[in-house]
């Protein structure tokens, strides 16, 4: 999935994106999970979500979403 953004908030925000499917990883989610925890730590906003057969390919996709304000050098 392509994610589009408005120039203005892509040139405040670092925009990050990740997707997991478990049909050849059947740890995908939690792997997903932990990256989530991390980033949040980390000071990103994060958004997780599940898609069920995605694209036909009859697995589970797991998503991360995650924006974080951009450090502008004065930090």
């Amino acid at each position: 999935m392509v994610q589009a953004y408005p120039k203005e908030f892509a040139d405040q925000y670092d925009i990050f994106h990740f997707s997991i499917a478990d049909d050849g990883d059947p740890d995908a989610r939690r792997k997903r999970d932990s990256m989530a925890r991390e980033m949040r730590k980390a000071g990103w906003t994060v958004e997780c979500k599940k898609v069920g057969f995605a694209d036909l390919l009859r697995c589970n996709v797991y998503t991360l979403d995650a924006t974080r304000k951009k450090d502008n050098g004065t930090g």
